[in-house]
């Protein structure tokens, strides 16, 4: 007999008051989903790809039979639909074997496409707010208009979106600012992966993590399985004139996580509701 299929929600987690938590198996979804255009998506532009699979989840959780049942507390009723803030899941996706590498293969190349490392985790830093969105009000007409801030870097907006208004002043509303946790951990090769380089000081990777779901997840000493986009930063410029002249042209990479995997033996995995076998399956 055929062994059983490997459950599509591994995972379902109530973070806070009606943001939930899906640990979705990649291979699973490739087995079940015949979609060639979302993995090559999910593998080309995951940036992209990625609030797409999101919003579909969200979809099935709270707009199809088997989430209204699943998660009743969570649903909202039609009444109150108009009103109500919308309610947010934040997909893990794990189980993603075809783009687990080790720490030497963690090159430019890989800048903008999902990738998954193994490692320890050796530094976690503490938690901090990161700035997502800001309201601008326009200092001619009143007209107000959001402004998403990309990796929490402030920027004011170009020009007012009134028809028929020039103005380029603009007055943040410190009040409209929307924030999520953030957080970054370094993670050290597991000595498994050097043991051909005996000698040479292991290799590292910086993970930043956003998000209730992501944050203060992992301790130092513990194995992790990260799965994420590899992005690339410049090197903080410290020091001298010449060493900061010198850091300028370099460069960093790190990988904005998209999961965070326990080995398991290392404490108590997340709090987290059961799913019914017919949920698991959908």
């Amino acid at each position: 007999p055929l062994p059983p299929p490997r459950p599509l929600a591994t995972q379902v987690r109530v973070h806070v008051e009606r943001e939930v938590m899906v640990e979705l198996d990649y291979a699973a979804l490739k087995a079940r989903a015949d979609i060639p255009d979302l993995f090559a998506a999910l593998e080309l532009a995951p940036t992209e790809a990625l609030p797409c699979l999101r919003a579909a989840v969200h979809e099935v959780l709270y707009n199809s039979p088997v989430g209204r049942k699943e998660l009743p507390h969570l649903q909202v009723p039609a009444a109150a639909a108009r009103i109500c803030t919308p309610p947010c899941v934040a997909v893990h996706l794990v189980n993603h074997a075809e783009i687990l590498m080790s720490f030497s293969e963690l090159k430019s190349k890989n800048i903008g496409r999902l990738v998954s490392v193994r490692g320890t985790v050796t530094r976690v830093a503490p938690i901090k707010p990161l700035v997502k969105s800001i309201k601008f009000v326009c200092g001619k007409c009143g007209e107000v208009q959001t402004k998403h801030l990309a990796d929490g870097k402030y920027a004011e907006p170009e020009q007012c979106p009134a028809q028929g208004c020039r103005s380029k002043k603009f007055t943040a509303d410190k009040q409209s600012v929307r924030c999520a946790d953030w957080q970054k951990v370094r993670l050290q090769e597991l000595s498994t992966e050097a043991v051909d380089d005996q000698g040479r000081v292991p290799r590292f990777a910086d993970v930043e993590l956003e998000g209730g779901s992501l944050c203060d997840l992992c301790r130092p000493g513990e194995v992790v399985t990260v799965l994420g986009i590899a992005e690339m930063s410049n090197v903080e410029a410290n020091g001298s004139a010449l060493a900061r002249q010198r850091n300028a042209t370099l460069f960093n990479i790190y990988i904005k996580a998209v999961s965070v995997v326990k080995k398991k033996g290392f404490g108590d995995e997340h709090a987290q509701q059961p799913l019914s076998a017919a949920a698991a399956a959908a």
